[in-house]
């Protein structure tokens, strides 16, 4: 769903991201990529069922996964929104803008679900 977005929204054209206007294959790629991440932890703890047999142990190996998943795409994200001076009117700008905005928002989860207790 986040490539078949970020394709016909390059196929379609600027802007991307404006206050003016907004493609709408650009949301449909952020949709995309927050349903990814946030389906990731589910999808990790599931292949680890087979390796480790305690339910919390599990969880929490998955969810300290699916955090340095999420950090590297936030750094990713970052580099692509620097590289494209964040403009909301270039694709990777917009792109960049989105992933780093999701990971960022899944990275703060992390933390507060860790400082919470």
């Amino acid at each position: 769903m986040a490539g078949s977005g970020l394709i016909l929204a390059a196929a379609t054209g600027a802007p991307y991201l404006t206050a003016e206007a907004v493609n709408g294959w650009i949301v449909v790629f952020a949709v995309g990529v927050l349903v990814c991440l946030s389906a990731m932890p589910f999808a990790i703890e599931r292949r680890m069922r087979a390796g480790v047999a305690e339910r919390d142990r599990r969880w929490e190996r998955a969810l300290l996964a699916w955090g340095a998943i999420a950090v590297a795409i936030l750094l990713a994200g970052f580099l692509l929104g620097i590289s494209a001076g964040w403009s909301g009117s270039s694709l990777a700008g917009a792109t960049g803008l989105l992933i780093t905005i999701e990971a960022a928002l899944v990275v703060a989860t992390l933390v507060v679900l860790l400082l919470s207790g």
